[in-house]
């Protein structure tokens, strides 16, 4: 059995928003081990990119990683009010691609970038009216 530190974005700290944890992982192969992460709680397992890198380690290297995962007050909460204050610094914004509703000067703007997105054309109908299609 080889030994792997697996990087895995968590949850639990906000809507769109991650915190990256090292997980110490004996597993027979790297995709074995990254299976098992995905498994684990607070690993966001709706992510396509949950697993971040997993490499494999030397024997002390796990047994440092092990003591410093048995000390995360993350990894062993269970609820927020139990997660330490100085969390904060290392929560990560997930990056959806898309725009914030501030970033738009108009209302026309926002709906049309919208409708792109959406792959919605604005037409009119024979009738005048317009419609999305």
């Amino acid at each position: 059995m080889k030994k792997f530190a697996v990087i895995a974005k968590c949850g639990h700290v906000g809507r769109g928003r991650y915190i990256e944890r090292v997980f110490p992982v004996i597993a027979e192969s790297a995709s074995a081990a990254a299976q098992m992460i995905l498994c684990a709680p607070k690993v966001k397992k709706q992510l396509q990119n949950a697993i971040t890198s997993v490499r494999e380690i030397s024997e002390t290297e796990y047994v440092d990683i092990k003591k410093e995962w048995d000390a995360d007050a993350y990894i062993h909460s269970h609820y927020k009010a139990e997660l330490p204050i100085s969390l904060e610094e290392e929560v990560i914004r997930l990056d959806f691609g898309g725009r914030s509703a501030s970033s738009f000067e108009s209302r026309g703007e926002r709906l049309s970038y919208r409708l792109r997105k959406n792959s919605y054309e604005r037409k009119e109908s024979k009738y005048g009216i317009l419609v999305y299609a």
